[in-house]
């Protein structure tokens, strides 16, 4: 292994070097130059494993419930808010398998572990070997519900039925559809 050196791909900095006349790359997974060259300090190439960045957050497991059902491996601070902007873009049911604490280190390490069952970008078949790691190195994903007061729920629906009392139903007349129609 020789000439290990900082480059570019698609905005992020990557370890890049030579070994046995071949190119290699790592993504560093920063934009900052001068945090790239930290992390390319102690980044090892012989293990491909990057230096854990600061940052604490969550690596998620999340599966798709329809068609080979894959598993989206991801990185998140706030997994709830994470599996809601999934959802705005997957017409199918999602849930949380598993979470982990971790960094952005981490989750590339896992991408790279299961690399041989990718199918794109952070999605990968629902293999054993993903499934075991799941069950054996996440914890089970609990949101935290915000504390709700009922009085509060009470004072919400009085105010609510003020600015928008419940519609008025009127008859149409017309015999072939609905007898009745919302009046606003």
């Amino acid at each position: 292994m020789n000439n290990l050196r900082l480059g570019k791909l698609n905005g992020s900095f990557c370890a890049v070097w030579t070994e046995n006349g071949m190119r290699h790359r790592h993504r560093l997974h920063t934009s900052n130059g001068e945090e790239a060259l930290k992390l390319l300090a102690s980044f090892d190439p012989s293990r491909r494993i990057a230096p854990r960045l600061g940052g604490k957050g969550f690596i998620y497991f999340i599966q798709c419930d329809e068609g080979c059902k894959p598993v989206k491996i991801g990185y998140a601070k706030h997994v709830g808010s994470r599996l809601n902007g999934i959802r705005v873009g997957c017409p199918f049911p999602l849930h949380v398998l598993g979470v982990m604490e971790g960094n952005l280190s981490d989750e590339a390490l896992l991408h790279e572990m299961f690399e041989p069952h990718l199918i794109v970008g952070e999605w990968f078949k629902p293999a054993e070997e993903i499934l075991d790691f799941v069950r054996d190195m996440t914890r089970q994903y609990q949101p935290t519900p915000l504390p709700v007061d009922p009085d509060i729920i009470d004072q919400i629906r009085a105010q609510w039925s003020k600015v928008a009392p419940p519609p008025e139903t009127v008859n149409t007349g017309n015999t072939k559809r609905d007898q009745t129609r919302t009046r606003l």
